[in-house]
């Protein structure tokens, strides 16, 4: 049977505060903890009138597995981010590839006027998918999708 929107409130109440600690013994920082606090609740929301509550266990044990599953993704994003920050060299006139780059103008220019957008946003300002999506008047997955689109294009002009 489906978790109801009461049994969604009741477990927030409930059980909260218990997953907010236990997300802070493994995420130090309280902004991050909170963050992941509100993906792991985003989740259940969306999960809910999926949910079958299982032969043994509880709203709350699956309260937390889905708070485990975030916990460990938060960890990766941020492992793969340290790992990005630790290699990242940045461009210096002398390691510009001028004639890549022009290439690479030519090839924007022959792409529709929305995707040559969401590609300078993305990658020239570097905003994020909803800072480019609030821009561009348009929600985060169609940003995504937006982009998705642009660079399979840009690739196949490219090559």
């Amino acid at each position: 049977m489906p978790l109801s929107h009461t049994e969604m409130a009741n477990a927030f109440t409930r059980y909260g505060d218990e997953l907010t600690r236990y997300c802070l013994k493994y995420i130090e920082d309280a902004d991050d903890a909170h963050d992941v606090i509100s993906e792991v609740w985003e989740q259940v929301v969306r999960h809910a009138p999926r949910y079958t509550p299982p032969s043994e266990g509880t709203v709350r044990s699956w309260l937390y597995a889905i708070l485990k599953s975030r916990i460990a993704d938060f960890h990766r994003r941020k492992r793969r981010w340290r790992m990005y920050v630790e290699t990242y060299q940045p461009a210096t006139p002398a390691t510009v590839d001028r004639e890549a780059l022009l290439d690479v103008y030519n090839a924007m220019q022959q792409l529709s006027p929305r995707w040559q957008q969401v590609i300078r946003y993305r990658f020239i300002e570097d905003k994020s998918l909803i800072e480019t999506g609030e821009a561009m008047g348009i929600n985060e997955r169609v940003t995504r999708a937006v982009q998705h689109r642009a660079l399979d294009r840009l690739r196949a002009i490219l090559q």
